[in-house]
This record gives structure tokens, C-alpha cells and sequence, in this order.
């Protein structure tokens, strides 16, 4: 039986490991081999609470030290996230690389489908299969040199990128010559596959206008399994008597402005369903007795996205997703560069409105709530984009995805 082997390697969060575990569960149920490789289990574990377990083999593969890197000044581009996590050194890349094709030795696999996975696409340079990478614009960086900054305001010159950029091939070229590979030519070489499918609109992609011949497919959720979503996730159960606006929101329990801002949103008559992950007994205490539930298990965004009236984030791509193409606009908070990116984005398509990370003022946080809840500009406009990419994305991701994956077996 052909072998489908699925890889994740760097980012965090539920995001790739939600839509991957979709498509191995729907390649499984195909009745296909599926092996998947993720660098960090703990985040399937959460979709997977024991004693439960995936139906595919899971393997643990090379993690990246979470501590980083201390720059000049914080990333500008994915060559410098690279740069920070580990890649401004040969001895960790070789080191990674080597263990990712120890992994990869015993499996033999058909098809590799790869999520964020530079150094297991090194790693496979040599490997005779097809290649198929799903991405999104932080992890699909255009081809071009330098590759782009994240934050169009920077003052970072394409000078300083090209320097940035000219080192990490550099020094990843020593790695892939020490292991008789070929070499790259920039940094963008280190994500090509032979075909890319784009989880994205063009309207939530920072690169979309230096990009060519892309391959957009929207959202890839579980509409196509059996029972139309994930049983591990549970269903936001708005109240639909009554009139109170719908938030949903994903907040990480590291926003330093969490307990501030949760005692403003629950001045407002709203239905609150928030997805706080290790959330403390102080975050729990401030939302008690409000119309706010706080939830440390994820909720289902397949249900019942068209109700809600605001999604508040980080700027994770997957929860804009989710909502842009649900119709709902956004309040964004980002935290670190990729966020941001996102951020800029989303409120340059009037999709959104950002609030800083460390805004603590509450007058500030207070108007941008209910600039969002009661601004009459920016519903309609999600729904509008919404209703183009209803009528334009006529067949599901993952059908699309799981049709080009079997046309290579």
C-alpha cells in the first residue's frame, strides 16, 4: 500500500495540527496509509484527550528550543525567524537535519506533505516522491530575494534583508554540502515543493501582490467527514433567544493584558465564548458572573460562525480564516511579528481593527470593543468578502487537496 507521511515542524498552536489531523483522518478514511510526523505531540493531545488516539500512526519528530535567539531588533522577515530559532548556526541545523532523515529512513514513503517543515524538506532533498506542501503566507514566503519584511512600517532597509538572507543560505549550504545534498540559491528555495496548496485569500496574505500563479483554496475544515465536525471540539451553544451580540474569541493565556481586557469586554451586553487555553483562576474569576464562558478546549468554528458579530485574536491565520470567510470581522491583538503581519492585512482589507499587546488603557480598549460591535462598516464588508469566496471556492479544500494527493499514488 502506497504511504502518505504528513510533517510538521515549527509554529505552535492548534492551527497546523487542526488541519492536518483533518486531512490524515479523511486520507485514512480513503482507506491510505498515513503516518504523521509532528514535532510537538502535546498539541494533538488536545484534540485527542486520553484515552483517546488518532487513527494514524503519530511519531515525534526534532524539536526547536523555544528559547530563542537574541537579535538586534525582532525579525523582520522568515529569514530572520529562521536565523533566531537556530538556523544562524550549522552544527543545529545538521544536527536536525540528521535526525529528520533518520526518521524519514525506516518509512519510505510515496507522497510527503509538509506544514511549515523546512528542515524536513532539506532533509528529503534527496528523496525520490512527490512533495506537496500546505501552507499559509507566513510559511509560503514569495520567491524573490530578499524575502519581504512582515511589518510594511519598519524601518528595516532591503539591504540589512539581503545581508540577513545571504547568511542563512550561506550557512545552510555548508550543512546540505556536508551531507552531499544540493544546494539552495535563496531562502525561499528552502520551501519548494512540487505543488503548494495555499490555505488563504488574497485578501489576508501580507505577500499576496508580489506573489505569482498561487494556488489559494480557502479553508480546509471537516465538512467532508462523516459526522461534519470535530467531535473534539465542542459547539459554541449560543443562546438564540437572545439579542446580545456574539463574540467568540482565542486568547493565549501570555497576552500581559488579558485580565484588563476581559474586565472591559464584560461591561458590554454581549454572549461571550472564549477559548483560553491554561486560562488562571484570576481570568476565571473576572468573566464568573458575566454572559462570558471561558473554555480551556477548543471550539468548533464550523458551527455556527454566520451568528457571530465579532471574533477577537492574536492574529492566528486560522481563526482569521474562519472568520473572513464566515463573514465576521475581527478585533486583533497581536503578540509577536507574524501576528502582526496578519494584523496590518486584515485592517488594510477593513476586515479588522489591532490593539496593541500592551494597551492597558481601558478608555482605548473599551472604544475599539464597541467600534467593533456597533461601527456599521465593518459586518457588511466581511460579509461581502465572505459571499465572493462562497461563490468562487465551489469545492472544499481538502477535496481539492485529497484529489491531487491520489492522482500521484
Amino acid at each position: 500500500m502506497p504511504k502518505i507521511v504528513v510533517v510538521w515542524e515549527m509554529g505552535a498552536d492548534l492551527g497546523h495540527v487542526t488541519r492536518l489531523d483533518t486531512l490524515a483522518k479523511y486520507l485514512v478514511g480513503r482507506g491510505h496509509e498515513v503516518v504523521c510526523i509532528f514535532s510537538d505531540v502535546s498539541e494533538i493531545q488536545r484534540l485527542y484527550p486520553h484515552p483517546k488516539t488518532p487513527p494514524y500512526r503519530l511519531l515525534s519528530g526534532p524539536r526547536w528550543p523555544d528559547k530563542r535567539l537574541k537579535l538586534s531588533r525582532p525579525p523582520a522577515n522568515l529569514v530572520e525567524v529562521l536565523l533566531s530559532v537556530g538556523y544562524y548556526k550549522a552544527a543545529i541545523i545538521a544536527a536536525k537535519l540528521a535526525d529528520w532523515r533518520a526518521i524519514f529512513a525506516p518509512l519510505q514513503p510515496d507522497i510527503i506533505i509538509y506544514d511549515y517543515a523546512p528542515t524536513a524538506l532539506l532533509a528529503t532533498r534527496d528523496r525520490n516522491c512527490q512533495k506537496i506542501s500546505l501552507d499559509d503566507p507566513f510559511s509560503k514566503p514569495p520567491a524573490i530575494f530578499p524575502l519581504p519584511s512582515f511589518d510594511v512600517n519598519a524601518k528595516v532597509s532591503s539591504a540589512n534583508l539581503r545581508v540577513s538572507e545571504t547568511r542563512l543560505v550561506d550557512i545552510v549550504n555548508s550543512v546540505l554540502a556536508e551531507f552531499k545534498l544540493g544546494k539552495i540559491a535563496q531562502a525561499c528555495d528552502l520551501f519548494a515543493t512540487d505543488k503548494s496548496f495555499l490555505l488563504s485569500i488574497p485578501e489576508l496574505d501580507p505577500f499576496a501582490h508580489v506573489r505569482t500563479l498561487e494556488n489559494y483554496v480557502g479553508l480546509m475544515n471537516a465538512g467532508l467527514m462523516n459526522d461534519g465536525r470535530s467531535q473534539e471540539k465542542i459547539a459554541p451553544n449560543w443562546n438564540s433567544l437572545s439579542d446580545a451580540k456574539k463574540v467568540f474569541g482565542y486568547l493565549k493565556p501570555t497576552y500581559p493584558k488579558i485580565k484588563v481586557f476581559l474586565a472591559c469586554l464584560v461591561e458590554f451586553d454581549i454572549q461571550g465564548r472564549f477559548f483560553i487555553p491554561h486560562a488562571s483562576q484570576e481570568v476565571l474569576n473576572i468573566c464568573r458572573n458575566s454572559c462570558v464562558e471561558i473554555s480551556s478546549r477548543p471550539y468548533d468554528l464550523t458551527q455556527n460562525m454566520e451568528q457571530c458579530d465579532l471574533i477577537v485574536c492574536h492574529g492566528g491565520h486560522s481563526t482569521l480564516l474562519h472568520a473572513t470567510l464566515g463573514g465576521v470581522p475581527a478585533l486583533i491583538i497581536p503578540l509577536q511579528q507574524e501576528q502582526l503581519s496578519s494584523a496590518q492585512k486584515c485592517v488594510d482589507s477593513g476586515l479588522a481593527l489591532g490593539l496593541g499587546g500592551g494597551v492597558e488603557n481601558t478608555e482605548t480598549i473599551k472604544s475599539m470593543i464597541h467600534a467593533m460591535l456597533y461601527d456599521k462598516s465593518f459586518k457588511p464588508r466581511a460579509q461581502f468578502i465572505a459571499d465572493i469566496y462562497r461563490n468562487k471556492f465551489t469545492r472544499p479544500a481538502l477535496e481539492i487537496i485529497t484529489e491531487y494527493i491520489e492522482s500521484c499514488l
